[in-house]
């Protein structure tokens, strides 16, 4: 798919390959709905390039402690979101 280009964006994370695929972003902004994507600020750096009016939110961690290993994790926020995101 890389070779394809049908990423908007990807990234090699420990020998894993992840991405957002264009088709799947693309059929939802046709459709006039907002897409929410949880990429890292790399893949964000790839989509601004590709969407020029794309709005990027980063959300800072409470404290370094909760990067831990072994830390509590907070209890999820439940929402209702698309995750444009695939592996492989």
């Amino acid at each position: 798919m890389v070779a394809r280009n049908e990423f908007v964006e990807w990234a090699h994370v420990y020998g894993h390959l992840y991405g957002t695929p264009w088709k799947s972003l693309t059929e939802k902004i046709d459709q006039g709905i907002d897409v929410l994507l949880e990429i890292d600020v790399q893949g964000a750096i790839q989509v601004k390039k590709r969407f020029e009016d794309s709005v990027s939110i980063f959300i800072l961690p409470p404290s370094m402690t909760v990067l831990e290993p072994g830390s509590k994790p907070e209890p999820p926020i439940h929402r209702k979101r698309f995750n444009g995101g695939c592996t492989k």
